[in-house]
This record gives C-alpha cells, structure tokens and sequence, in this order.
C-alpha cells in the first residue's frame, strides 16, 4: 500500500508540473484541487523538501523539484514499458496514450479522428496536446507526435501519413471587392496574410505549364500561426497560402476560393506521424498510427480535386 501511496503521488506531482498549477492538475485527474493540494504537501512532508513554489499565479519548480520530476517520469515511463510488455499477447491495445499535434494539427487532423479510433480501442485513454514547435518526444513522455512535414531524428521512426498540398485562397468577399488575380505576380497588388514565425511558409510557388512561379508576398498582417491567418481570410482581410487539411472545409463550403487550381496538383508536404524508436513499439501506439494512416487516406480526408 505504501509504494501504492508513492505512484499516486508521483503522478499527482507529474500532472501539477505538467498542467502549471493545482486546479488545471485536479481537472486532468478528475479530483478535488484540494485533494491535490494535501498530496503535495505530504509528499513534500514525507520528503522533507519543498519541490514547489507557489505564487497566486503560477506553480515553479524547485532545484530539489526539478531532479525529483526528472525521475519520476523516468520510473513511470517503465512501469508503463513494464505493463506494456506484460500485457504484449493481449489481443487489444490498452493504457494511456500520449499525443502532440503540431500547430492545426490537433484540431483538424488529430482531434476529427480521435472518436473513432476510442470506439474501436475503448481501453486506451488519449492526453492530446498541442505546440508550436515539435518537442522533443522522450523528454516530453510523448507516445506520438503528428505534424505536416518529415522529421529524420535519430531514434525516431517517421511513418507518412496523407499527402499535404499549400493552396493559395481567400474569401468570395475579398474577391469580389478587390478582383481575383489571375497570376502571381498580380498578388504584388493584393494584401496578403503572412507568417509572422515561419518565414518559409511566406515563399509561394506555382507550378503552371511546366514553369514554377515564385514569389514572396507582402501585406499589412502577420500571424504567429495558421489559425489566425485562416480567421483573418475568412473575415476578407487578403490572401493566404495555407495547407488543404486546414481548409478544405472552407473550401468545400464556398467561405474560401482557391484561386489556382494548379496547387491542387502538387504535393508540398506529407502528414507524417512521428514516435520513438523502441525495440518493441508499443501496440497501442502502431494502433494509433495505423488508424490515422487509414482514415487520412480515406475519401472524406483527401484534398478537394
């Protein structure tokens, strides 16, 4: 009972660091904040070290707090490899999976889908999470990552997904007040919505009658993520180059026009899922992996054409 005592605190304290403070922690583990608050305090009494500082605001660790969260994801992470490879005969995938969508993958790719593969696996219990920047995956206790773009990371295997294209478009709106431009260098008399981060994604290109167009389009706004520059386009504030898997729904409901029709054609990118490297990955992981790999590729997924 004693040692069954330290798990639950341990991952009462992973879930506080995790979440960033009390009630956030006491929603993940579905328990009372003050429930929560009497298990750190008496791991801390037990311990004799104060793992936390607490302000109004937020929740820091402390040196002691730091060395202590390092191991106790290390000894969860092999109970969970530990379980895992125990329950390895059984016929159906089970546990705790944890997934980490890039930008507006969680909410258009991941999240559509996540129904679906819990109606088939109803012992596995999904914590999805969403960043702007790919982590890393051991150090995060991430079970897989999904992002548009492939990842050659030693200790990772990479697995692509779907196709992904980057379609230029903006709303009816825009277009009936300021024109459709017919080129690419007529959007050099547009306002066009930017990335403000990842410069890369403010090169557009255009393959038409075997010649690429290229061009790096100017506006009045910028945005740190899709998300913001699809809102902005749809609103009619200018143009925007975005991938199909963020707006094909828009596409499909008249709120944006791809304005060339060439872009549906050319494959930019792939949907990839990414998961650490094991000797034996995990069953409820490949599980994962091959839903997503099914679903992406069935018809109600694919890019409009």
């Amino acid at each position: 009972m004693q040692n069954m005592n330290k798990l639950i605190e341990m991952e009462t304290f992973i879930q506080v660091v995790d979440a960033g403070s009390l009630a956030a922690a006491a929603r993940r583990l579905r328990r009372n904040p003050s429930s929560v608050s009497k298990i750190i305090s008496a791991l801390e009494d037990r311990l004799e070290v104060r793992l936390l500082t607490r302000t109004t605001r937020n929740i820091t660790l402390t040196d002691a707090g730091e060395d202590f969260f390092e191991h106790c994801k290390a000894i969860l992470i092999n109970i969970d490899d530990a379980e895992e490879a125990a329950s390895a005969n059984h016929t159906e995938p089970r546990g705790r999976l944890r997934v980490i969508g890039m930008n507006a993958c969680s909410p258009n790719i991941i999240l559509p889908l996540v129904s679906g593969f819990l109606r088939r696996y109803p012992s596995i219990q999904i914590d999805l999470h969403q960043a702007e920047y790919f982590p890393d995956m051991v150090a995060a206790d991430m079970d897989v990552a999904v992002r548009i773009g492939e990842v050659t990371t030693k200790g990772l295997e990479c697995v692509r997904l779907a196709p992904s294209r980057r379609l230029i478009c903006a709303s009816p709106e825009y277009l009936a007040i300021h024109g459709t431009p017919l080129s690419l260098a007529c959007l050099a008399d547009h306002n066009c919505i930017g990335f403000s981060t990842s410069h890369k994604f403010n090169n557009w290109e255009l393959n038409r009658n075997k010649k690429t167009e290229k061009i790096q389009p100017s506006g009045n706004l910028v945005a740190s993520n899709a998300q913001l520059i699809r809102q902005a386009a749809l609103l009619g504030w200018g143009i925007c180059q975005l991938s199909d898997f963020l707006i094909n729904p828009d596409i499909e409901a008249g709120r944006l026009v791809v304005l060339y029709p060439e872009q549906l054609d050319t494959i930019t990118n792939y949907v990839c899922a990414i998961y650490p490297r094991k000797k034996r990955s995990p069953k409820k992981t490949l599980a994962f992996v091959a839903h997503l790999e099914e679903e992406l590729s069935s018809r109600k997924f694919k890019c409009l054409s």
